[in-house]
């Protein structure tokens, strides 16, 4: 099984950017999440100096900013973050709040203002599969399989080797791979950081279609910024149409397993 090696996904927009107020999903700020104080030290040797320590107030510093300014600060990061790949001008944009409202409104304007997905390839390695993977130790629980292309499945929970032992004996299942030591990594940004993850499990449906299945039992913000990255990942590599058709699912329970890949499948 091959798949491409993706470093970034480049987006072709809209001339004239729009954003459906009616479409834009709700965020919840919680007062619990809010930082409102800071403390800086400075750093000496590499660590920091606990006994010069100063605090700063968030609450305050915000009361001593202008609504205007917040407003043009949050269009302003907005437009930056397109401003690489956007050929149009600062004065379309159009926010209400700093932080995380700018990054909320930034998934609904990309999403709605999006023409096409271009997939960027590692230059030195654009294709990576499971026939690359070296041999490796561990005393973590295993077994032997039959239809993945790696001949032994290592288990991080009794959930994943039930999925494990579904995958190996599911009617619309191929092949298949648990993703471990296999390299196939998605890059997504939360909270203004870009990072790595690693889906559970890839594999290849009777249909030809290419399934990337992930397992969670609970949600979270950091979840769903994931599953939006790889959802955008699985539609621009099928859109270059050199890798065939891909999809993805998110197994919640050990149960659903089946009926979860019998959807993918149809």
């Amino acid at each position: 099984m091959t798949w491409p090696n993706v470093v970034r996904i480049e987006h072709t927009w809209a001339p004239h950017l729009t954003l459906d107020w009616g479409r834009v999903s709700p965020l919840r700020l919680e007062a619990s999440d809010t930082t409102t104080l800071a403390q800086l030290a400075p750093v000496v040797e590499g660590k920091p100096d606990v006994s010069r320590i100063t605090e700063i107030d968030l609450e305050d510093l915000a009361r001593r900013f202008r609504m205007q300014k917040i407003v043009f600060e949050t269009a302003r990061d907005v437009f930056d973050q397109m401003a690489p790949t956007w050929q149009g001008s600062r004065e379309v944009l159009i926010a209400q709040n700093m932080g995380r409202i700018v990054r909320h409104l930034w998934d609904a304007i990309r999403h709605e203002n999006t023409q096409a997905l271009t997939p960027i390839f590692d230059s030195e390695r654009p294709i990576r599969g499971t026939g690359d993977m070296l041999p490796w130790h561990t005393g973590r629980p295993w077994a032997d399989t039959e239809r993945s292309h790696i001949n032994r499945c290592v288990f991080d929970s009794a959930w994943e080797a039930s999925e494990a032992f579904a995958l190996d004996r599911h009617p619309d299942v191929v092949a298949w791979a648990k993703n471990d030591h296999l390299g196939f990594e998605i890059v997504y940004v939360f909270d203004g950081v870009v990072r790595k993850y690693r889906p559970d499990f890839l594999m290849k449906l009777k249909t030809g279609t290419t399934l990337v299945l992930e397992v969670k039992g609970q949600d979270s913000p950091q979840n769903q910024a994931k599953r939006a990255a790889l959802d955008e990942w699985t539609r621009a590599v099928t859109a270059h149409g050199g890798f065939g058709h891909w999809r993805w699912a998110v197994s919640r329970t050990p149960s659903d397993i089946a009926d979860v890949v019998r959807a993918a499948a149809q």
